[in-house]
């Protein structure tokens, strides 16, 4: 524990707590058990930074690094002694080298379920792919296709294992593991000694992966591991953003959302311009043209220096988290034109692209959202009155 200076909210930027108890525990297995504690506690007037996982805890406070991004790391063969962010070559759109392995697991009855009571339909089949080679199937009786299997995932060593399939009631992995178990199997599907289990590696399944480069400008957003990213909603990942940003300027983390203040009918309709369409006249038109502001949004929250403080002279928040991004996509946009239409590149540009697109669509819609912590619907508001 140690007493710290920090600062608490953010639309008050001028005041600092006076002093601040940082509390760390040993290990995260003691974390939740602390937290209650503390929550009962008459001496705390007020808890921060408890609804951050201890995942978000490392990369905003020790690593201060996106991940997926590109670093120098110094070591002594065993312990990682200093790391830093190397800034990317603009040229650069190729991923990092993440190896991916695909699987798809059939089980007797072709239904499987991963309810813990449940785990006795045995495994029919598990047909992979490893990056681009052809396809392997492994079928057999369903302890020599859990051996093969975990076996060709040892030899392959894949970054990241993706599953053809997720259910409600769990993942393909999870099934795995709990076949394994039910048949007193151990073995190894991670990078570590720990059996039955995949650590080292980013596991995802279909519905959550859509492209790799894609899934990596999410992680390096929202400063969130592969895993994490793609669970996350838009709105998730602009909040994670946000804490990161504020976390590194000096502030604490408060669950609470801002109330939106009591205002008139009269008032809100004055203030609540939006986008106004003009329906076109039925029929045939020669000369038609179309008039399209690039990023207009996003540029009229940067020169007006708009964010959810309403900061008139410092840079708020959102332009500072909105600037990086609409700068990632302004780079890749134009270094796409470098590259012949439908080439691997130019791929790799476009799903880039629409991926930053999305998140600056929802860093300007998200302004004024009930569920985004920092909301103020007046910034938002004034956007609209301004486009």
């Amino acid at each position: 524990m140690e007493w710290q200076n920090r600062l608490t909210d953010i639309f008050h930027r001028g005041g600092h707590v006076g002093r601040q108890l940082c509390v760390c525990s040993e290990s995260i297995y003691y974390y939740k058990a602390l937290l209650k504690k503390l929550e009962k506690d008459p001496r705390v007037a007020r808890l921060f930074n408890t609804d951050l996982l201890y995942i978000q805890q490392y990369l905003f406070t020790r690593l201060k690094i996106e991940p997926a991004s590109k670093v120098k790391v110094e070591h002594d063969g065993t312990v990682l002694q200093t790391i830093t962010k190397i800034d990317e070559h603009e040229g650069g759109v190729q991923p990092p080298p993440f190896t991916i392995l695909y699987f798809e697991v059939t089980t007797l009855s072709s239904l499987y379920s991963l309810d813990s009571h449940d785990v006795n339909d045995p495994i029919k089949q598990i047909t992979v792919r490893y990056q681009e080679e052809q396809e392997v199937t492994f079928a057999d009786d369903e302890e020599t296709i859990l051996e093969d299997f975990c076996n060709y995932v040892l030899t392959k060593d894949p970054d990241i294992l993706i599953s053809a399939e997720q259910n409600c009631l769990g993942t393909s992995v999870e099934y795995l593991i709990a076949r394994m178990e039910e048949l007193g199997i151990d073995i190894k599907l991670g990078r570590t000694d720990r059996r039955n289990a995949i650590e080292g590696r980013v596991y995802l399944d279909n519905d959550s992966f859509d492209n790799i480069v894609g899934l990596i400008e999410k992680a390096r957003f929202g400063c969130l591991t592969l895993s994490l990213a793609p669970h996350y909603s838009i709105s998730r990942l602009i909040d994670s953003r946000n804490c990161y940003e504020l976390i590194q300027q000096g502030f604490v983390i408060s669950h609470a959302h801002k109330p939106e203040r009591i205002r008139t009918i009269e008032e809100i309709f004055a203030c609540d311009k939006g986008g106004m369409i003009f329906s076109a006249r039925v029929g045939l038109h020669e000369n038609v043209a179309v008039l399209d502001y690039e990023n207009e949004y996003a540029n009229l929250i940067l020169k007006h220096n708009l964010s959810y403080e309403r900061c008139s002279n410092a840079e708020g928040l959102l332009p500072t988290v909105l600037e990086s991004v609409l700068k990632r996509r302004i780079m890749f946009k134009d270094l796409q034109k470098s590259f012949q239409v439908n080439t691997r590149e130019w791929h790799w540009c476009e799903q880039r692209i629409v991926a930053l697109k999305d998140i600056l669509v929802a860093l300007y819609g998200t302004t004024g959202s009930f569920w985004n912590r920092l909301a103020n619907v007046d910034a938002f508001e004034e956007i609209n009155r301004l486009s």
